[in-house]
């Protein structure tokens, strides 16, 4: 039997300042029964972003307790920087990435406090069958190419090696590109959940498109994203709706993800290991969820 969901909603405090840690950030989501903690909980990472979101300095890991994470180091933010949280569970595992912030979650407020508010659940597992919106995806952006490579559909399926694979077919070619998945784990970048990235050389049959060749994968490569990171946070969406959380699912991190072929090659299923959904009260974040392809979920 699955453990239940647990809500890890934590105030991040700089020690530099004297205000105490609010209640209201220990406090368990409405709905989600409480449960015993690890003897090692989660711990939050802290970090400076450059202008690009990526790490300019890692700062400390401190633990979560009582739902405090305490944050010891004195250096102002530099100019142009931002802070970012990454907390990862009792395994090591990463569930949560915060983007870049201009400001640490915590006091002063004690009214209206703002914290990191994380529902921990298990992942789920999807059928995509042909036609239901993924190729639409993809098609949109190979929109965007030369007009002389005159694309006229996209299939995608998943091969027995549980890649995703993209066949981009035209008036004289057939454009075959296979792709690996694997879930992003960079904190300054909270809206790239699935990482999608070319396996091998493409396969090509008809003219010679050499030329366009890295256009195409990058088009391929942003499409299958789409319909990726689409799916994980609907499924963090209904993961929080389920377990009666009283927040949405603003900042999506997947633990694992892993596609496989149907019977008879018609469809395929992607199977998430763990889809974490959380967001930062007070303003702070405002990262907005789509609904861009309709999946069905099944058990």
């Amino acid at each position: 039997m699955n453990p239940p969901a647990r809500a890890v909603p934590i105030t991040v405090v700089d020690k530099r300042t004297p205000r105490p840690p609010v209640a209201a950030a220990a406090r368990t989501v409405e709905g989600v029964p409480p449960v015993a903690r690890p003897p090692v909980g989660e711990i939050a990472d802290f970090m400076w972003l450059d202008g690009s979101g990526e790490i300019a300095k890692p700062l400390e890991e401190s633990p979560i307790q009582d739902g405090i994470a305490l944050l010891h180091q004195n250096e102002p933010l530099p100019h142009g920087a931002a802070w970012a949280i990454a907390i990862h569970d009792a395994n090591g595992v990463l569930v949560f990435r915060s983007g870049p912030l201009p400001a640490l979650p915590g006091p002063p407020s004690p009214i209206n406090a703002s914290y990191v508010a994380l529902m921990l659940t298990d992942g789920a597992s999807f059928g995509l069958a042909p036609n239901e919106g993924a190729e639409a995806l993809v098609l949109e952006q190979l929109h965007g190419l030369p007009k002389a490579l005159r694309i006229d559909s996209v299939s995608m399926h998943a091969d027995s090696a549980g890649r995703e694979v993209v066949v981009v077919r035209g008036t004289v070619i057939a454009y075959t590109r296979a792709l690996t998945l694997h879930p992003s784990k960079r904190p300054g970048y909270p809206e790239e959940v699935i990482v999608a990235e070319p396996a091998e050389p493409a396969s090509v049959v008809g003219g010679d498109i050499r030329v366009f060749s890295a256009a195409l994968d990058a088009a391929i490569v942003a499409g299958v994203e789409l319909v990726m990171n689409d799916i994980a946070r609907q499924v963090a969406d209904g993961n929080l709706f389920l377990n009666k959380a009283s927040f949405p699912a603003t900042l999506v991190t997947v633990t694992g993800i892993a596609v496989h072929p149907e019977p008879g090659n018609v469809g395929q299923s992607i199977n998430f290991q763990g889809v974490y959904g959380g967001t930062i009260t007070g303003g702070l974040v405002t990262t907005a969820t789509g609904g861009l392809l309709r999946a069905a979920a099944r058990r």
